[in-house]
């Protein structure tokens, strides 16, 4: 195949309709003389995961298993592709460590989110405990907090967030964002929400519009005698923003 063909294969295969798709996923999987490259082997199973076709996804990745071409960004793509088959994708990523490929963190992160996102939240502790190279980062800690507090998880969400310090994973703002939007219905309420937003500030993180948003609403939920001190919050959130319009809704 030339390397025009190619190219224009790859970029039908990324936008393709289904039919066609898989017919170019098939071509490349129907060359069993030559190896596929593995940014290749990315490219198509990321278009499988498009078209929801893990099987052909799990064949595209047997077929660089074979040609010796598994990396971590082609184990990434595969584990992904496995929307809501969190077994099977729990299954390829022990496949890859047995395997001896060299796996990054994403690769574990793309585990993690198959696990929460069907809900299978202590095989994602699990999977998040076991993790000891690469170690979890940021990324791993928001996806399981998202997941406990979604789930109602609060006590276990908030032994997580209190055990960062000691494994060495340094809070976002996204993580602080997830707190406060949790923390604003919780029995501390608005005093909790505002206690994180000047941790926020203490540690020179970025305020963006989710934080405000979720702040806000924690505010207004405030009783009445402590309404004065969630209007005054306000104001000084409306200074330092310029302009309020898309926070204001809850007041």
């Amino acid at each position: 195949m030339s390397q025009a063909k190619r190219y224009k294969l790859l970029n039908l295969a990324r936008k393709g309709g289904i039919r066609e798709t898989t017919k170019i996923v098939t071509g490349f999987l129907n060359q069993t003389q030559v190896k596929i490259k593995p940014q290749d082997i990315n490219v198509l199973i990321n278009a499988c995961k498009r078209m929801n076709n893990w099987p052909l996804a799990l064949r595209l990745y047997y077929r660089a298993r074979k040609d010796r071409v598994v990396n971590c960004y082609v184990a990434s793509a595969c584990i992904t592709a496995m929307l809501g088959r969190w077994q099977r994708a729990l299954s390829l990523l022990y496949e890859c460590e047995k395997s001896s490929v060299s796996l990054d963190v994403v690769s574990y992160n793309s585990a993690l989110s198959q696990c929460c996102e069907a809900k299978k939240w202590k095989a994602a502790l699990a999977l998040f405990e076991s993790m000891q190279s690469p170690k979890p980062n940021t990324v791993s800690l928001n996806i399981l907090l998202q997941t406990f507090y979604s789930l109602g998880l609060s006590s276990l969400g908030d032994t997580l967030f209190d055990t960062i310090a000691q494994r060495g994973i340094k809070p976002l703002p996204e993580t602080y964002n997830i707190l406060i939007s949790n923390i604003s219905n919780s029995h501390q309420g608005w005093e909790g929400a505002l206690k994180l937003f000047n941790k926020m500030t203490s540690l020179t993180l970025r305020h963006d519009t989710v934080t405000f948003n979720s702040l806000i609403h924690a505010l207004s939920l405030a009783p009445k005698p402590n309404q004065q001190v969630a209007l005054d919050a306000f104001e000084n959130f409306e200074n330092s923003l310029g302009d309020s319009e898309e926070f204001s809704e809850n007041f």
